[in-house]
């Protein structure tokens, strides 16, 4: 049982700081505005960390009051899922961005900064670039290209967790068929709680509240040729400006639901069949031997939705619905778990080696 602990997380993104504090007496949870995005990724760090500092001075905590701090995970080098401690080459990854340079990458470099602080431990989990998929998933058919393995890891290893216990089965026996419904769609097939082949929900899979998905490749070669485009108004097009958004001006799914033409009929239905095929494939990767499809996200919220994949997929197995992100629960919950001695942290140096 864990006594007298004190958790702090932390999830950066482009327009907010999320935070939370875990104590076996309480949890509490802010989204701390961040308008200045124009910052490095040192300069966003020195302000973001003021303003952690200040949120927990306003609920009655300090940094020396953290047994530890738990922070979302970036664009890092490949590595298998888990608990991490922040260590100077995860922060030197983060900085250097070579993968990509996104908000999480602040993760870390916030995480150290804070620990090395008041002398404790810091930790990621489950970041974005964890990749454990089978060999054959990285393949494309065009050799100088792989698949990329990006995808809501986070959210979809903590679901699977979950599901592991509410259905009273091991983690490590499981066997799920997951969907990630948000602002991306991620499905994945998942055994052992070990994601054997995912959809990168930028360029992959079922098209979302504003992401296109998979796009024949012939149609974005002319995209990209066409005159007087940029490298990020095609990314902008198709990350920002497609999905529900582009054929109806909305990323609201309850909005899409109330409407009452033909044409947003056509579009959610073309949805929820995306969604189901992109699900049969990945039961495809379990050679059909499924213990559960696993729905979370913020548009598992909708029952008339979650109902209309059903009635695609139900063949393969029941559905288990996570409405919602729970990100910061998710991180919460991987710290707790080290903590507790469930869970043996790794060590990102030694992994990448």
């Amino acid at each position: 049982m864990l006594i007298f602990v004190v958790i702090l997380a932390i999830n950066p993104g482009s327009t907010s700081t999320k935070v939370s504090l875990w104590t076996p007496q309480q949890f509490v949870k802010a989204s701390l505005v961040w308008d200045q995005p124009a910052m490095s990724l040192t300069e966003q760090s020195t302000l973001r960390f003021e303003q952690i500092e200040a949120w927990l001075h306003a609920n009655s905590f300090t940094i020396q009051d953290l047994t530890c701090v738990v922070t979302r995970g970036g664009l890092l080098q490949p590595i298998p899922s888990g608990t991490y401690i922040i260590d100077a080459a995860m922060v030197a990854d983060a900085e250097k961005g070579e993968r990509g340079v996104h908000p999480a990458n602040l993760g870390p470099i916030l995480g150290k900064k804070i620990a090395d602080a008041v002398g404790i431990h810091g930790y990621t989990v489950d970041p974005v670039s964890v990749d454990e998929r089978l060999n054959l998933a990285h393949y494309t058919g065009y050799p100088p290209v792989e698949r990329a393995g990006f995808g809501h890891i986070l959210s979809l290893r903590a679901a699977a967790h979950r599901a592991a216990a509410d259905l009273n089965k091991p983690l490590a026996e499981s066997r799920f068929v997951m969907g990630h419904l948000g602002g991306g769609v991620s499905i994945a097939a998942v055994h052992g709680g070990r994601i054997l082949d995912i959809n990168n929900a930028n360029d992959e899979g079922p098209f979302s509240t504003e992401r296109a998905g998979g796009l024949p490749f012939g149609a974005v070669i002319d995209l990209c040729f066409q005159e007087g485009a940029t490298e990020g108004q095609v990314l902008q097009r198709v990350l920002k400006q497609s999905g529900f958004q582009g054929y109806l001006h909305t990323m609201d799914l309850q909005v899409v639901e109330a409407m009452d033409t033909e044409e947003s009929k056509a579009v959610w239905e073309a949805f929820v069949y995306q969604v189901a095929k992109e699900i049969g494939a990945y039961a495809a990767v379990l050679q059909g031997n499924v213990d559960a499809i696993v729905l979370t996200g913020g548009m598992a919220h909708s029952e008339t939705l979650v109902a209309a994949i059903a009635d695609y997929v139900q063949w393969v197995a029941a559905i288990v619905c996570y409405p919602g992100e729970e990100e910061m629960e998710a991180l919460t919950a991987g710290a707790r778990r080290v903590l507790s001695g469930e869970e043996m942290p790794k060590n990102y140096e030694e992994v990448i080696q």
